[in-house]
């Protein structure tokens, strides 16, 4: 099988593209869980202070 450049040069660039956006998801989602645990974090230590005022 021959390439012929221009060929090389798509399937490669086709390559970056799915790798950047894997990537791109990867990050988004790591900053959803992020969020999501300083949110938990926060509720946490407002309960807990909810907690101890009541006592």
């Amino acid at each position: 099988m021959s390439f012929s450049i221009i060929e090389v040069i798509l399937s490669i660039l086709r390559q970056l593209a799915d790798i950047i956006s894997f990537t791109a998801c990867v990050l988004k989602y790591s900053l959803l869980f992020y969020i999501l645990f300083k949110f938990v974090k926060l509720k946490r230590n407002i309960s807990a202070t909810v907690s101890k005022k009541k006592f």
